[in-house]
């Protein structure tokens, strides 16, 4: 067993590996090509796997095709929310009548700014990068497990 101890420091990966993308990106791919902060990006694609929630593509006009905006929606919740995924943050658009939304909405009062500018005022911003980060891993780890039903650890 000593040489595992000994083979130990050299088997570690200096830098994180990414999956190659498909030539028809899936959501998790385009979220991995935001080059978000690999904690984020992990909460992120833990949320996306959620069997319980559906992220259906929005077209807008005023959205353009790089931009990655998707409704999500459960088969209990059919009307959901729209949430941005930008370089630097999230948006999450408002949509009060959505139990979904009320079920975010309790676990970012308080400790998430609303957008004065960008997407749309008003709107929830989940930063990306910096110390405020670690706000938006903690929701979106929470979100996720509300959504499970598993009670929250952290």
């Amino acid at each position: 067993m000593k040489w595992v101890e000994e083979l130990s420091p050299r088997l570690t990966i200096p830098v994180r590996i990414e999956p190659e993308a498909r030539v028809d990106p899936s959501l998790q791919d385009q979220i991995r090509r935001k080059d978000y902060p690999d904690d984020i990006e992990d909460a992120m694609l833990e949320l996306v796997a959620d069997r319980t929630l559906r992220f259906k593509l929005l077209r807008r006009k005023h959205i353009s095709k790089e931009d990655l905006v998707r409704r999500v929606s459960s088969s209990s919740d059919h009307k959901g929310f729209t949430i941005w995924f930008l370089d630097n943050r999230l948006e999450v658009e408002a949509a009060p009548s959505s139990e979904l939304y009320k079920k975010l909405e309790g676990l970012m009062a308080g400790k998430v700014p609303r957008a004065k500018q960008g997407v749309k005022p008003g709107n929830w911003v989940l930063p990306m990068r910096g110390e405020e980060s670690e706000i938006t891993i903690r929701i979106l780890i929470e979100f996720s497990q509300l959504l499970s039903g598993v009670k929250a650890g952290i």
